[in-house]
Order: structure tokens, then C-alpha cells, then sequence
């Protein structure tokens, strides 16, 4: 993820451009062109914060890939949709999809699709039910990342095990965690995954400093969702010092970025301070 506005000038036109005849077409790809690209704007409708668009057009992915039979492109449509709603905190719809995207992943033996969908209903459950099983099912999502050699999203999966290990109570383990993930992300120029993992490791050290260069990185990237809960991260931090007035203010900012975009999973918490 990198300018985020720019990719969705350039996937906008790309999905009408492989609809009716081309619809099935792969020209080399492992999976339908017509679902990838719809994968990659979901994907990065999701990061601006435009869900009901990215929903949309994550389920219309997988509606193709499943008329068309096509187990890689359907494996990874039940990813992006499982991903997009839990982004947006909707996760007791995020669950079920991503359980069947795992069960189609094993079954069909699409391997190289585990790694995310492992992680991603690793830390639904993490934030539904914290001592479950849902750690485990994210480290063997990195493990797996690993032995594939899969970098792409990477970071991400290691995001979202730093945010494992700092509800487990695992401070340590998640500070590392979150600094190799933002390691990773800038080597590879991973902008928008370098400011997610810049902001976890904000929550895991409790740091307004990092918070900070985090929200500047979202802003910079047009990422609401990033900016949002940098905005409660600021006013959770600001309550504990005793600082009305900047809890307030970025509370008052969070609240409004969050229902503004639907993202319900925050809103208890936004709402509180």
C-alpha cells in the first residue's frame, strides 16, 4: 500500500474494463483478472475508509469467482471481503466469512491464501474472546507467511499479532512484534502497512510520540481508518495523564471519524472518554 488515491484512480477503470467477455479471462495470472482487480480496489477502498464501497465491491468479486468455479480466485475473494469487514470492526460478520475462506483454502489446498486468512480471523477472535484460540491461529499465519516466503502483507500479519500479543498482555512480545512490522513495511516501501504498525506500536509502548508520526502518516495517505483510532489511541493516552482538554478534543475527533465511517468494533470505547 502506497498512495492510496491514486491506486483507486487506476483500479476504478481497470473493473469495468475486464467485466462481460473478459470476465473469465486469467492472461497468466492464478486467478480471474476480473476478481483481482476487484480485490485490490476493495482492498484499498477499505484503507480510505470507503466500506460500503469496498464491501460492495469485495462481494461482487466473490459472486464471479464462484459462478466462474474458480477455487484461487474464490479462496481470495472470501479473504478481501473477510479483511474489509474487519477492518471496519464488523466482526461477527467478518468471522464466518473468513471460516469459510480457511475451510475452502484447506480443502482445495490453496496454500498461498492461509497466511491471511489464518491472521485475519486469528485477531476477530483475539478481539471478540482474548484467551482464545485466536493467537495461536496467528502465529501459525506467520509462520506460514514465512516458510512461503510470502512478503506481501507481511507487516500486516505481523500488525495484527502485535495486537495478539498487547491484548494477551504480552508487552514485550508485542513491541517486537510491532517494530518488525514496521521494520518490514518500510523496507519494502509498504507505506500505508509502515503506518498500522507505527501505530501499534504506539499502543504497545504507550507512546503520543509515535502516535503522532502515525496520524501524520495516515494523513499524508488519506488512511481514515488509521487516522481514527490514532485520534482514541491520543485520547486513551491523554485521559491517563490527566489531560482533559486533548482527551476530549481527540476523542471528539475519533467519535465522529468512526461513525462517519461505520466502524462499530471502536465505538464503545470512543464514546467513553
Amino acid at each position: 500500500p502506497g498512495d492510496h488515491h491514486t491506486a483507486q484512480r487506476h483500479l476504478r477503470p481497470a473493473v469495468p474494463a475486464v467485466d462481460g467477455p473478459l470476465r473469465r479471462e486469467r492472461w497468466g495470472m492464478a486467478g480471474l483478472v476480473s476478481v483481482a482487480a476487484r480485490m485490490w480496489l476493495a482492498a484499498s477502498l477499505a484503507d480510505v475508509g470507503e466500506f460500503d464501497e469496498a464491501i460492495a465491491c469485495a462481494r461482487d468479486g466473490l459472486a464471479i469467482a464462484q459462478d466462474a468455479d474458480h477455487p484461487w480466485s474464490t479462496a481470495g475473494s472470501h479473504m478481501t471481503l473477510g479483511v474489509v469487514l474487519l477492518t471496519r470492526g464488523h466482526l461477527d460478520e467478518a468471522a464466518p466469512v473468513l471460516e469459510r475462506g480457511i475451510a475452502f483454502a484447506r480443502e482445495m489446498d490453496l496454500t498461498a491464501w492461509l497466511p491471511m486468512l489464518l491472521c485475519a480471523r486469528g485477531i476477530v477472535q483475539c478481539r471478540q474472546a482474548p484467551g482464545g484460540g485466536g493467537l495461536a491461529m496467528i502465529e501459525e499465519g506467520v509462520q506460514r507467511g514465512t516458510a512461503l516466503r510470502i512478503l506481501s502483507r507481511q507487516a500486516q500479519r505481523l500488525t495484527w499479532m502485535a495486537e495478539a500479543y498487547r491484548l494477551a498482555g504480552r508487552t514485550d512480545e508485542a513491541v517486537a512484534a510491532a517494530t518488525d512490522a514496521h521494520r518490514l513495511a518500510s523496507e519494502q516501501g509498504e507505506r500505508g502497512s509502515a503506518a498500522g504498525a507505527l501505530r501499534m506500536l504506539a499502543a504497545a509502548t504507550a507512546d503520543a510520540k509515535s502516535y503522532e508520526a502515525a496520524l501524520d502518516a495516515a494523513r499524508a495517505l488519506g488512511l481514515r481508518p488509521v487516522e481514527a483510532l490514532c485520534h482514541l489511541g491520543l485520547a486513551i493516552l491523554a485521559e491517563g495523564a490527566h489531560g482533559a482538554a486533548p482527551a476530549r478534543e481527540h476523542a471528539a475527533r475519533a467519535l465522529e471519524m468512526l461513525r462517519a465511517m461505520g466502524m462499530r468494533d471502536w465505538l464503545p470505547r470512543a464514546g467513553s472518554l
